[in-house]
């Protein structure tokens, strides 16, 4: 008997709060205009948020759910006058047995209708469907980022081959096509995964911020190396998207044309006997551990002695440990490299040191 009462009581709470789930990814209409909406669940605290598909940019929520009167989130903002939060508009939505969600949106004395239903991505149209950055995203990003609208910035040629920049309408972010100047095929190959990149660097845009803090993001991005076999970049990212000061994030990518993958410095040069390993693999570690570094030592303790018997104190680079794992990208003049320490080091002032391709052709396993 004890143990029916719990069934009953476990299927009651079903019926009347839902499903369990801690995520539901959400797309409707509000006031005739399509939304989508994500929301999470942490025990009895609910938050998330929702944006116009023409408008893209997250309106943040957060509030609570019971069985009886269903869902509140509201959108809130800070009162400058009082430091208070003062709510802007809010959702009164409750889910069905269907799994549809229905209820209200009211802001001020306006009381408008909203309907909502679970994302179905197989029923979204695309623009880059089949691009690998796609597998990476929630059906919330999936559905925002599947009509981004692009126009053309600027044209440059570079080595002969002629780069188009290209800005997302409601971001603003900016990136790189390559237009002409290579085969059809290689230029396909390398704009999927360009266009990846420029879709990631435009959500990491649209999640800056939090509840009561706009956040701040920008991008820039040089090239660094570009010929008929690789495109070497590097992204810039200056952020302040919890109001807790700027953040500068530096990524170096390097990408092989004909292959259109991104590329390891092992599948440039690799000095390693036998297969080149996979990347944070143990047989990848061990190489980095007992060649790399020391081979890159040997290499620069040539090219600049002069820096390298000065070099001392906590952040020596006179050592294999500080190039085991270098930040690295190619420019004409070769392969260029930053040592690495760790930052309880606070290494800050790390000298950018270059290899000529000469140096490294005995080791080079594609072509430059």
């Amino acid at each position: 008997m004890r143990i029916l009462i719990i069934a009953l009581l476990l299927l009651k709470a079903n019926i009347g709060f839902a499903h369990l789930e801690q995520l539901f990814f959400l797309r409707g209409t509000l006031a005739g205009r399509e939304i989508g909406m994500r929301l999470q669940r942490e025990d009895d605290f609910w938050h998330g948020e929702y944006f116009f598909l023409d408008e893209k940019k997250n309106i943040l929520l957060k509030g609570g759910c019971s069985t009886n009167n269903g869902c509140q989130l509201s959108a809130y903002k800070l009162n400058q006058q009082t430091n208070k939060e003062e709510i802007t508009e809010a959702f009164r939505i409750t889910e069905d047995r269907e799994h549809a969600w229905n209820g209200t949106w009211v802001s001020g004395n306006k009381t408008l209708t909203v309907s909502l239903k679970p994302i179905d991505i197989k029923k979204i149209n695309h623009r880059f469907k089949g691009n690998p950055f796609l597998d990476k995203l929630d059906p919330y990003s999936y559905l925002r980022t599947a009509d981004m609208q692009f126009s053309s910035i600027k044209k440059e040629k570079v080595n002969g081959i002629t780069i188009e920049w290209l800005k997302e309408k409601a971001s603003g972010v900016q990136f790189l096509r390559i237009k002409k100047g290579l085969p059809n095929d290689a230029i396909e190959k390398a704009n999927e995964i360009l266009a990846g990149i420029h879709l990631s660097k435009v959500e990491s845009y649209f999640w800056c911020g939090s509840l009561l803090f706009k956040g701040a993001y920008k991008l820039k991005t040089d090239i660094k190396f570009l010929s008929k076999n690789i495109l070497s970049l590097n992204t810039n990212t200056n952020s302040n998207c919890q109001g807790t000061g700027n953040e500068v994030q530096k990524e170096n990518i390097t990408i092989g044309i004909a292959q259109g993958n991104p590329l390891s410095l092992e599948d440039i040069f690799y000095a390693g006997k036998g297969t080149i390993p996979t990347v944070n693999s143990g047989e990848w570690f061990d190489y980095r551990y007992t060649t790399f570094g020391a081979l890159m030592l040997k290499t620069l303790r040539g090219l600049y002695p002069q820096k390298f018997n000065a070099s001392s104190g906590k952040c020596d680079f006179n050592k294999a440990e500080a190039w085991q794992f270098p930040e690295w990208h190619l420019e004409d003049d070769g392969l260029h490299l930053r040592p690495y320490f760790p930052d309880y080091l606070k290494c800050e002032h790390r000298e950018e040191l270059v290899i000529p391709f000469s140096e490294l052709e005995p080791y080079r396993k594609t072509p430059i």
